[in-house]
């Protein structure tokens, strides 16, 4: 993916470092004003002291005031009493394929908010044809878990919340709201 976005961006005006590093320990070389992490990639994360240790790297590389944007998915699509089902299908340069989540009906424990979530990936290339299943542990976090992991850490406090990637939507139960964004702001050292 690092190769992918790399050659997506080259040519583009600004300057961007790609970095493949764990997520509780990475170091980079240099403070910026914001971090993003998408797709619910917040969800390896097992425990609270990974989280922990993760917004501790985060801080440690964002200017004070900087800005953190975490997006996961809504609480209604991914709860302990329903986990969902999502497909992702794309196609590239004559390549299609087709991601399930949730092979397994998974379920999400109550005590620790991970689920084993069974994924299968179906891809086309060019008539030759592959299946490949795996399994992951992730966590699903709701809001008012994540304020107040975000609130022990002391290194951020929560700017804002939104449902969709528009400063107009809320996080909220509407069907506008399609995702749970927290805006992070770093506090001051």
């Amino acid at each position: 993916m690092i190769d992918l976005a790399r050659e997506m961006s080259t040519g583009n005006a600004a300057q961007v470092e790609w970095v493949v590093d764990d997520m509780t320990t990475f170091t980079i070389d240099t403070q910026v004003d914001m971090a993003i992490c998408m797709f619910d990639g917040i969800d390896v994360l097992l425990t609270d002291r990974d989280l922990e240790h993760h917004l501790d790297r985060v801080a440690r590389h964002l200017v004070d005031g900087g800005l953190y944007l975490v997006d996961c998915t809504h609480p209604r699509d991914c709860s302990i009493t329903h986990y969902g089902d999502y497909t992702y299908r794309g196609e590239r340069d004559g390549v299609e394929v087709e991601i399930v989540w949730g092979t397994n009906n998974p379920r999400i424990d109550p005590v620790t908010g991970i689920a084993e979530v069974g994924t299968r990936m179906i891809v086309d290339d060019h008539g030759d044809h592959h299946v490949i299943d795996d399994v992951a542990r992730e966590r699903c976090f709701t809001a008012q878990e994540l304020r107040l992991l975000v609130e022990k850490s002391g290194a951020f406090r929560i700017a804002e919340w939104y449902g969709d990637f528009t400063n107009d939507q809320p996080l909220d139960n509407s069907p506008q709201s399609k995702r749970m964004i927290a805006l992070l702001r770093r506090n001051p050292v």
